[in-house]
This record gives C-alpha cells, structure tokens and sequence, in this order.
C-alpha cells in the first residue's frame, strides 16, 4: 500500500509540473495575443480617425461613407443630431464654403472589449464660410464598433473649446 500512495504521491507532482508550466504557457500566449490584438486595434482606429478628417477636408464623401456605419448618427456642437446622410451633405461645405484642414490632437483611445472603441480628441477644424476664414477648436468624442474584423465610426459628438484660439 505504501509503495502506490508513493506513486500516486510521484504522478501527482509529475502532472501538476505539466499543468503549472501548460497554464504559464497559455498565459504568456495569450497576454501576448491580446496586448498585440489590442495595439492593433489601437493603431487601425487612430488611421480611421485620420482618414475621415481627411475625406472631410478632400471632400471624399466614398471614404467618408466606408467608414461610417450606416446606422451611424452625429450631434454637432449646436446639438443638432444628423443621420450619416445628412452628416455627409452637411459636412462637406458648398459653394463659398470648403475645408482648409483639420487638425487632431490629444486622441484618447479606450478599447471596450474586443469589438468597441471610444475616441476623444481635440480637433482645430480650419475652413473657409461666405469668404472669412475660421478656425475653431472642438472636443470630438467617436464611438466604433467592430463587426467581422472591420471597424465602422457608430456615433459622434462634437462640442466647441471656449476660448481656444
């Protein structure tokens, strides 16, 4: 009897090595995968953010439409809410008007899970209206959402920096 308990005792100790050195291996595999999902994410919804304030100054409203998803809505710093049409008409200025550049600064990315983003930053917003020129400094906060690997712009919400200049 003595001779099983040491064996038991031995198989015992040999299968938890395994497991211990099997669980630190998965854990390393797969801190691994997620900080590298997760900068990964972080660097596609940074380009994203880039890209639509460069269609929105090159007036690119097919780029603009690929990125936003077609449920999205936008609330501009006068609180008025447009559905991604009417952000698009809107956006893309007429006539007189155009967009001379915008500018992102401060961008705060914060990832929700594998599949939802939010992004905040400030933004110089740099155009042309009736024949003066305006620059204005907002806050912009973007929410994204992740379906089949591609991530699409839901919402926005934009509110003017006092006193910025």
């Amino acid at each position: 009897m003595e001779f099983e308990q040491l064996h038991q005792h031995r198989w015992d100790y040999f299968v938890r090595r395994i497991m211990v050195r099997y669980s630190i291996l998965l854990f390393l595999f797969t801190s691994f995968t997620c900080r590298a999902q997760t900068a990964d994410d972080k660097l596609t919804l940074i380009e994203l953010a880039h890209k639509r304030s460069a269609a929105l100054v090159t007036g690119d409203s097919v780029e603009m439409k690929e990125i936003l998803h077609e449920n999205f809505f936008y609330v501009n710093s006068y609180g008025e809410k447009k559905n991604r049409q009417k952000y698009i008409r809107n956006m893309f200025l007429q006539g007189d008007s155009k967009w001379i550049a915008q500018r992102i600064d401060s961008m705060d990315v914060k990832l929700i899970g594998p599949d939802a983003a939010i992004l905040s930053f400030v933004v110089l917003d740099h155009f042309r209206y009736d024949g003066k020129e305006y620059k204005v400094y907002n806050r912009s906060t973007f929410v994204y959402w992740k379906k089949r690997k591609v991530w699409k712009c839901m919402s926005g919400h934009t509110t003017e920096l006092a006193g910025e200049k």
